[in-house]
């Protein structure tokens, strides 16, 4: 045996351990590969060899009895490394675990015995084509099992196949609405619920609801039309039979519609309008109070359910089919939010402390229900009521409430629309008086008590009667006051008469009118807020004030009345 032999065996060896280890270069692996190609044995060997190497570090973590299974699985009369296996694995039956030593001595006799075989079959080093790197043993498996499953793997193979192509057919090609990363909503089907990821494809029928911070898409195969529905929003596919047609209970959809056939068109129906579509870019918006439709794109026809009036809304248009509005197309951009857009009246101020709203919608129907909320300020919230508009009252002068609101149908408890934009007003200026404060004269005297403001309130005790202004002067209480701003004003006094025989005196700005008014307050045991009114004439009474300087008297007429404070108020810009 020839050295150049013995190095070429001993080459062998070190490159099938290299190969294992994964730090031989790519022209080793070419002449490694080349050698098991062309002889039969060294393949064997080394799929036994691998098998092996593959193992050992496995064995490392392995415990007697399993060593013991594994190398009674291995040790056979006809296995290559049957010496081996014999003398090093047995021995590791008698260890808990193996060491590092163990398996070094295992790998260096292994070798020994691979160099042994090499030497005695005199294996030839012609090189052959290239195998892939560690695929020795797994092509080997593999070219074995098919043969031996070839038929079957072929059947299964086509079968897969078909199914493959037909779930592609499905999911891609078949037309229908799908239902696509929804969340935070469900479908109902059937008198069913089902959350929306259980859902794919969509029916005739189905409604879908999203709720709080939930969305959903809705897309179309075989056409390049898609609807993407909001938050708090229930929309219903009604039938795709003569053009898709869908309900828009509430809430926002937007939606980017592909040319459909001029008489087969897109509609979406709400309570109070229908929308025409036969392809575009746009945004349908519905709740109690109406429909908002705005277009980015193209035309669409919206027409309005109760008296059929319609109208062509253009892209960078949007229009609105609610009660008591215009239906008249306004400009659009992206940046509005028409979803929130509820109101009709912007809050805004009744005077001094009171701040009046309201909502679109219909004042009959009673099937809505509005909840109005403040949002800065500590004004008082509406809770759900009937009716569209709402007075916040007992606010404070000359300070700035913010409201929202949100509605909902009264048999849609579990549903509601989002909250609208917040809009905010101020309530005017005011001028507030202590009673005990001013010029007294007559009858007239202070009472003290803890539930007056500040502590006091004037009384009048007098047992006889006034019942004329001139008269009535005799005892009064005068008081000096400065307006800044020009306009209109009223006057409002916490006051208490006990009964309608003691709840009457004049008054007068500026001496005028020339016989005061007789103002009459509501019969209260208690401090009541009331404006000064004129008796059949006037209520409240309204009077223009320039800059300046003013005087106010309040002239007994009845015994028995008291007065804690009272306050001019400025009226708001009319």
């Amino acid at each position: 045996m020839s050295d150049h032999h013995n190095k070429s065996t001993t080459d062998v060896c070190e490159l099938i351990v290299r190969t294992l280890e994964g730090t031989i270069n790519d022209d080793d692996f070419q002449t490694f590969e080349k050698m098991l190609a062309q002889n039969e044995n060294l393949r064997r060997y080394y799929v036994a060899f691998v098998k092996m190497w593959v193992h050992l570090d496995a064995l490392v973590q392995m415990d007697a009895e399993t060593a013991h299974s594994f190398a009674g699985s291995l040790n056979n009369d006809n296995h290559i490394l049957q010496d081996v296996i014999k003398e090093d694995l047995e021995a590791l039956e008698e260890r808990s675990q193996p060491t590092a030593a163990d398996i070094e001595k295992i790998r260096r006799i292994t070798e020994e015995q691979l160099q042994k075989y090499l030497l005695e079959t005199r294996c030839p080093l012609t090189k052959q084509p290239l195998y892939s790197r560690n695929s020795s043993y797994i092509r080997e498996y593999f070219s074995y099992q098919a043969q031996r499953l070839g038929r079957p793997l072929k059947v299964l193979a086509a079968c897969l196949i078909i199914g493959l192509v037909a779930i592609f057919v499905y999911n891609y090609l078949a037309k229908g609405p799908r239902l696509k990363n929804a969340t935070n909503a469900w479908v109902y089907r059937e008198g069913s619920k089902l959350a929306a990821t259980k859902v794919d494809r969509l029916r005739d029928g189905d409604i879908i609801v999203t709720g709080e911070g939930g969305d959903a898409f809705i897309r179309y195969r075989g056409e390049n039309t898609t609807v993407q529905l909001d938050e708090n929003t229930r929309f219903a596919i009604v039938t795709h039979e003569g053009g898709k047609q869908y309900r828009l209970e509430q809430g926002t959809m937007n939606a980017d519609v592909a040319p459909q056939p001029a008489e087969q068109p897109m509609t979406i129906r709400s309570e109070q309008g229908v929308c025409r579509v036969v392809g575009t870019d746009f945004q349908v918006s519905s709740n109690p109070l109406g429909s908002w439709l705005a277009v980015r794109h193209g035309c669409v026809r919206l027409t309005r359910q109760w008296d059929k009036e319609a109208i062509e809304v253009d892209g960078g248009q949007y229009a609105i089919a609610a009660r008591g509005m215009e239906l008249a197309t306004r400009p659009f951009n992206d940046n509005m939010d028409l979803s929130k857009d509820f109101w009709l009246v912007w809050p805004h101020p009744l005077g001094s402390r009171s701040i009046s709203m309201q909502a679109m919608g219909d004042p009959q129907n009673a099937n809505i229900e509005y909840y109005f909320e403040c949002v800065s300020g500590d004004g008082a919230d509406s809770g759900w009521q009937r009716g569209p508009t709402f007075v916040a009252e007992n606010l404070q002068p000359n300070s700035e409430y913010a409201y929202r609101l949100k509605v909902r149908h009264t048999d849609q408890n579990d549903t509601c629309s989002p909250w609208s934009l917040a809009a905010a007003s101020r309530t005017t200026e005011a001028i507030t008086i202590e009673a005990e404060t001013g010029e007294l004269s007559g009858v007239l005297q202070i009472v003290e008590d803890s539930i007056a403001s500040g502590g006091k309130y004037i009384y009048s005790n007098n047992t006889s009667r006034a019942y004329n202004y001139p008269e009535s002067q005799k005892n009064k209480a005068t008081f000096g006051f400065h307006i800044h701003q020009a306009g209109y004003y009223r006057i409002r006094g916490w006051c208490n008469g006990p009964n309608i025989n003691k709840n009457s005196f004049f008054v007068a700005v500026d001496n005028q009118p020339k016989n005061g008014w007789l103002w009459d307050i509501q019969p209260s045991t208690e401090f009541a807020d009331d404006y000064v009114n004129s008796r059949d004439e006037m209520d409240p009474v309204e009077i223009w004030l320039d800059p300046g300087d003013h005087t106010i008297d309040f002239c007994v007429r009845e015994d028995g009345f008291g007065m804690d404070r009272f306050e001019i108020e400025r009226m708001p810009n009319q």
